[in-house]
Protein backbone atom coordinates (compact mmCIF):
# COMPACT_ATOMS: atom_id res chain seq x y z
CA UNK A 1 0.00 0.00 0.00
CA UNK A 2 1.29 3.18 -1.15
CA UNK A 3 1.10 6.59 1.29
CA UNK A 4 -1.83 7.61 -0.46
CA UNK A 5 -3.37 4.91 0.14
CA UNK A 6 -2.48 4.67 3.81
CA UNK A 7 -3.67 8.13 4.24
CA UNK A 8 -7.07 7.35 2.71
CA UNK A 9 -7.55 3.84 4.33
CA UNK A 10 -6.41 5.99 7.90
CA UNK A 11 -8.44 8.73 6.90
CA UNK A 12 -11.66 6.66 6.36
CA UNK A 13 -10.85 4.46 9.27
CA UNK A 14 -10.99 7.56 11.87
CA UNK A 15 -15.02 7.86 10.66
CA UNK A 16 -15.34 4.39 11.41
CA UNK A 17 -13.86 4.15 14.87
CA UNK A 18 -15.64 7.19 15.98
CA UNK A 19 -19.45 5.55 14.74
CA UNK A 20 -18.36 2.15 16.55
CA UNK A 21 -16.66 4.12 19.21
CA UNK A 22 -20.27 5.88 19.47
CA UNK A 23 -22.45 3.16 19.05
CA UNK A 24 -20.69 0.93 22.35
CA UNK A 25 -20.17 3.96 24.36
CA UNK A 26 -23.81 4.94 24.47
CA UNK A 27 -24.61 1.52 25.70
CA UNK A 28 -22.85 2.13 29.09
CA UNK A 29 -25.29 4.75 30.39
CA UNK A 30 -29.10 4.99 29.83
CA UNK A 31 -29.22 8.53 30.63
CA UNK A 32 -25.99 9.96 28.82
CA UNK A 33 -24.77 9.57 25.58
CA UNK A 34 -21.21 9.52 24.54
CA UNK A 35 -21.85 13.18 22.98
CA UNK A 36 -22.95 14.13 26.15
CA UNK A 37 -20.35 12.45 28.20
CA UNK A 38 -17.83 14.73 26.39
CA UNK A 39 -19.92 17.70 26.92
CA UNK A 40 -19.55 17.12 30.54
CA UNK A 41 -16.10 15.90 30.27
CA UNK A 42 -14.93 19.12 28.68
CA UNK A 43 -17.56 21.45 31.22
CA UNK A 44 -15.60 19.24 33.90
CA UNK A 45 -12.41 20.28 32.65
CA UNK A 46 -13.12 24.32 31.99
CA UNK A 47 -12.84 27.18 35.02
CA UNK A 48 -14.65 26.28 37.97
CA UNK A 49 -16.74 23.84 36.20
CA UNK A 50 -18.74 26.35 34.28
CA UNK A 51 -18.26 27.37 30.80
CA UNK A 52 -21.00 29.30 28.15
CA UNK A 53 -22.48 26.94 25.23
CA UNK A 54 -20.10 29.13 22.78
CA UNK A 55 -16.92 27.98 24.61
CA UNK A 56 -18.29 24.36 25.00
CA UNK A 57 -18.64 24.43 21.30
CA UNK A 58 -15.49 25.85 20.81
CA UNK A 59 -14.07 23.24 22.65
CA UNK A 60 -15.64 20.12 21.59
CA UNK A 61 -15.38 21.44 17.76
CA UNK A 62 -19.42 21.25 17.44
CA UNK A 63 -21.95 24.29 16.43
CA UNK A 64 -23.54 25.86 19.47
CA UNK A 65 -26.58 24.73 17.99
CA UNK A 66 -25.98 21.13 18.57
CA UNK A 67 -24.32 21.89 21.91
CA UNK A 68 -27.60 24.01 23.30
CA UNK A 69 -29.86 20.75 22.42
CA UNK A 70 -27.90 18.39 24.54
CA UNK A 71 -26.88 21.14 27.20
CA UNK A 72 -30.74 21.38 27.25
CA UNK A 73 -31.95 17.48 27.32
CA UNK A 74 -28.93 17.34 29.90
CA UNK A 75 -30.67 19.87 32.23
CA UNK A 76 -34.37 18.32 31.75
CA UNK A 77 -32.36 15.44 33.31
CA UNK A 78 -30.95 17.17 36.06
CA UNK A 79 -27.67 17.50 35.00
CA UNK A 80 -26.58 20.70 34.31
CA UNK A 81 -28.13 24.11 35.00
CA UNK A 82 -28.11 26.89 32.62
CA UNK A 83 -28.39 30.05 33.63
CA UNK A 84 -27.75 33.69 32.12
CA UNK A 85 -24.27 35.26 32.58
CA UNK A 86 -24.68 38.07 35.14
CA UNK A 87 -21.93 40.15 32.93
CA UNK A 88 -23.53 39.47 29.30
CA UNK A 89 -27.50 38.54 29.52
CA UNK A 90 -27.09 36.67 25.97
CA UNK A 91 -24.13 34.60 27.06
CA UNK A 92 -25.53 30.98 28.70
CA UNK A 93 -23.56 29.76 31.30
CA UNK A 94 -23.60 26.10 31.53
CA UNK A 95 -22.52 24.22 35.20
CA UNK A 96 -22.97 21.09 36.35
CA UNK A 97 -25.19 19.94 39.14
CA UNK A 98 -24.72 17.64 42.23
CA UNK A 99 -26.79 14.73 40.56
CA UNK A 100 -24.62 14.91 37.53
CA UNK A 101 -21.15 14.41 39.27
CA UNK A 102 -22.57 12.08 41.91
CA UNK A 103 -23.50 9.71 38.60
CA UNK A 104 -20.65 10.51 37.28
CA UNK A 105 -19.30 8.81 39.93
CA UNK A 106 -21.78 5.52 39.66
CA UNK A 107 -19.96 5.13 36.01
CA UNK A 108 -16.74 5.71 36.76
CA UNK A 109 -16.25 1.36 37.11
CA UNK A 110 -17.94 0.85 33.85
CA UNK A 111 -15.90 3.75 31.46
CA UNK A 112 -12.02 2.13 33.49
CA UNK A 113 -13.47 -1.08 31.29
CA UNK A 114 -14.62 0.15 28.56
CA UNK A 115 -11.64 2.26 28.05
CA UNK A 116 -8.91 -0.34 28.94
CA UNK A 117 -10.60 -2.85 26.46
CA UNK A 118 -10.14 -0.43 24.14
CA UNK A 119 -6.67 -0.04 24.30
CA UNK A 120 -6.43 -3.86 24.67
CA UNK A 121 -3.10 -5.43 23.71
CA UNK A 122 -1.96 -1.41 23.28
CA UNK A 123 1.80 -1.40 24.41
CA UNK A 124 3.26 2.27 25.86
CA UNK A 125 5.04 2.36 22.30
CA UNK A 126 1.84 2.44 20.12
CA UNK A 127 -0.10 4.25 22.93
CA UNK A 128 3.05 7.33 22.43
CA UNK A 129 2.42 6.81 18.68
CA UNK A 130 -1.22 7.33 18.84
CA UNK A 131 -1.07 9.45 21.18
CA UNK A 132 1.58 12.02 18.84
CA UNK A 133 -0.43 11.12 16.09
CA UNK A 134 -3.76 12.70 17.62
CA UNK A 135 -1.78 15.62 18.81
CA UNK A 136 -0.56 16.16 15.14
CA UNK A 137 -3.88 15.91 13.62
CA UNK A 138 -5.40 18.07 16.51
CA UNK A 139 -2.83 21.03 15.13
CA UNK A 140 -3.02 20.71 11.81
CA UNK A 141 -6.95 20.96 12.48
CA UNK A 142 -6.39 24.24 13.99
CA UNK A 143 -4.64 25.42 10.91
CA UNK A 144 -7.12 24.18 8.41
CA UNK A 145 -9.96 25.37 10.40
CA UNK A 146 -8.21 29.11 10.12
CA UNK A 147 -8.01 28.32 6.23
CA UNK A 148 -11.28 27.34 5.73
CA UNK A 149 -13.10 29.94 7.96
CA UNK A 150 -10.81 32.29 5.77
CA UNK A 151 -11.93 31.10 2.44
CA UNK A 152 -15.99 31.07 3.49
Amino acid sequence: MNDDEMKANVFGSLFLVANKLQALGDSIDEQVSTKQWLLLAVLLSCENQRCSLTELSKRIGSSRQNIKKMATILEKRGFLELTRSELDKRTVVVAPTQACLSHLKTREGAERTFVDAFFTDFDTEMLAVVHRSITQWMKNLARMEDTYEKEE
